[in-house]
């Protein structure tokens, strides 16, 4: 029985990134999520890295900071709520105004006369 579980583990974690590797797509998350703040300290990153990641790897990074944000005790209630909300949003590529890509261009910039 220990081997068949034991035999199961290896499998599921061989082939858990298999999509990625299959679709050629090399994920680079901004950072590893082990513990909340890292996210917070991360937060705008990880909202960018969610909207406009690969969609082979910004899933599997979205699960993970869910993981980290349900397990905290730091943060509760409408906190927890909030970001839950933010990271979902970010997944469905709807990103909040100040964490999108400021246009810079001379044409953007350039005043109305």
């Amino acid at each position: 029985m220990k081997r068949i579980l034991g035999m199961l583990a290896f499998s599921l974690l061989v082939s858990g990134p298999a999509y990625a590797a299959e679709s050629g797509t090399q994920c680079d998350p901004p950072y590893d999520p082990s513990n909340i703040v890292e996210v917070l300290f991360f937060y705008p990153g990880t909202m960018k890295y969610l909207a406009n990641g690969p969609d082979a790897c910004r899933f599997d990074f979205g699960d993970k900071v869910k993981a980290v944000v349900k397990d905290t005790w730091l943060m509760w209630g409408g906190c927890v709520d909030a970001t839950m909300k933010d990271i979902d949003n970010s997944l469905a590529g709807n990103l909040k105004p100040q964490w999108r890509e400021k246009d810079t261009s001379q044409a953007a910039t350039r005043r109305q006369p």
